[in-house]
């Protein structure tokens, strides 16, 4: 997260790299996400994108 805190109702930013394993054919597949609170479980709704691996 780049902001070092955020308030209810705010947004927060992420940004990461993400690595096809090796030997993955390449295609669209679709990556899913969704926010845990630790001893709470999941909550709020999915989010998700396609990425490409060539």
């Amino acid at each position: 997260m780049q902001e070092s805190s955020v308030a209810p109702g705010e947004t927060a930013t992420f940004s990461f790299w993400l690595q096809a394993p090796s030997g993955m054919s390449p295609g669209t597949y679709h990556e899913h996400f969704k926010v845990v609170a630790d001893g709470l479980g999941w909550f709020g709704s999915e989010a998700y994108w396609d990425v490409i691996v060539r």
